[in-house]
């Protein structure tokens, strides 16, 4: 039975911690019977900060997250770890599981030219401003949220950061 209740508050005013449960297990993948469960990592939550705390436990595919309602049991969780199954599980405050990336990509969309315009001229135009070019897609129109094969004539750019702004128009001859 599902209960509702009128005071829940949104789970995203602190930001939640994370759990692998890889760090439990190892490199092993455990049986079924052997996943942590919501109960036992609440039962472990409660040793170190008060349970009425603790707002939501959400397991996806071995990568718990804990949401809690203030940032002193937040850090005091990230700090001292969890101790399960008799071993200090490591917190971590970010999703360990998404890529730190060193040069975030940008997208840069190039619009009103001609469908019959050269890409590559598209792409010399853009590293003339100093503008590192990964890849140079053709935008293609969506009907109802499905991508058609009609190409609109916008151009998206996956780059580096650019260094200085682009202008608005700049024609590169």
């Amino acid at each position: 039975m599902l209960v509702h209740s009128s005071n829940d508050q949104s789970v995203s005013e602190v930001k939640p911690i994370f759990i692998l449960e890889q760090d439990l297990f190892g490199s092993s993948k455990p049986s079924q019977d052997q996943y942590l469960t919501h109960l036992e990592l609440y039962r472990a939550v409660e040793h170190l900060v008060d349970p009425s705390h603790l707002k939501a436990l959400q397991r996806v595919r071995g990568l718990w997250r804990l949401y809690f309602d203030n940032h002193e049991d937040r850090d005091k969780t990230l700090t001292n770890g969890i101790v399960i199954r008799k071993k200090l599980i490591q917190t971590y405050a970010r999703n360990p599981k998404t890529a730190e990336n060193e040069n975030p990509n940008v997208r840069v969309r190039i619009k009103n030219i001609p469908c019959s315009a050269d890409d590559g001229q598209i792409q010399r135009a853009l590293e003339v401003k100093h503008c590192v070019v990964h890849t140079l897609l053709r935008e293609r129109l969506r009907v109802d949220g499905r991508v058609t094969n009609c190409q609109t004539g916008d151009r998206i750019a996956i780059c580096d950061l650019i260094p200085n702004p682009l202008p608005k128009n700049f024609i590169h001859r």
